[in-house]
């Protein structure tokens, strides 16, 4: 019985090495995965809540100041790579929030973009001429997915609003309605999607840009019943609390 016992006990203690071992090499096999770096982690992080700040513009209870600060800690985060590539998408990233939301200053151009556009592959190029509504048949290819079927009935000179429509991305969708306009490709069903779109959302800084284009639009037609209704939109729009 001793031995019987001793034996039962030498197998337990090996089948324990064995589960050991067992786990190291799972660990081992888990590892071979590098991690996301830190600084991709930092810089996607500070991107999502600046763009959120941006456009839900609340300045009453979120200072402008918020959102600017998110932005200096996202630049922060990709400089310690030293690519101007990756600085670039974080600038085109956040002008798009900018140009959806018909920033006279970003509609021009991308300034945070501007200084490293010397260093920017094609893509990046392509996309920059897509949110000012410049991009060519030749760039539609180069675009993320989302924006290609727009962008190539954009560069055609006939964009279709089922086309906007149709687009599951809130931003993606500001941002391509955006681009009609620069292009002067937008329909007042456009513009209406447009705010709608940033209606649905609680966006409220492109819908008050967007409101805006829709006012214009209502004036310059003499609806001055849809003129009304559009002004107690931006009424309320405007309060915050």
């Amino acid at each position: 019985m001793r031995l019987i016992h001793k034996t039962a006990w030498v197998c337990l203690l090996f089948a324990a090495k064995l589960a050991m071992i067992a786990a190291i090499v799972a660990l081992g096999g888990c590892s071979s995965t590098p991690p996301t770096p830190q600084w991709q982690i930092d810089a996607s992080d500070s991107l999502r809540r600046a763009t959120e700040s941006y456009l839900e513009g609340r300045v009453k209870n979120i200072p402008v100041q918020v959102f600017e600060a998110d932005m200096k800690r996202a630049r922060e985060s990709v400089s310690a790579t030293g690519r101007p590539a990756q600085l670039g998408r974080i600038e085109l990233a956040f002008c798009a929030a900018q140009v959806a939301s018909l920033d006279a200053k970003a509609l021009d151009q991308c300034a945070g973009f501007a200084s490293v556009r010397n260093d920017a592959p094609l893509a990046d190029l392509a996309y920059e001429r897509h949110l000012h509504g410049r991009a060519s048949p030749a760039d539609v290819e180069a675009l993320p997915e989302q924006h290609r079927a727009a962008a190539a009935q954009l560069a055609s000179g006939s964009l279709k609003f089922e086309t906007l429509a149709a687009m599951p991305d809130a931003l993606s969708r500001l941002v391509a309605a955006a681009a009609a306009l620069q292009a002067k490709q937008a329909s007042p069903a456009i513009v209406n999607l447009a705010v709608e779109t940033a209606s649905q959302q609680g966006w409220r800084r492109p819908l008050l840009a967007w409101l805006g284009v829709q006012l214009k639009l209502a004036q310059a037609a003499n609806d001055a019943p849809a003129a009304t209704a559009i002004e107690r939109r931006i009424q309320i729009a405007s309060t915050t609390r």
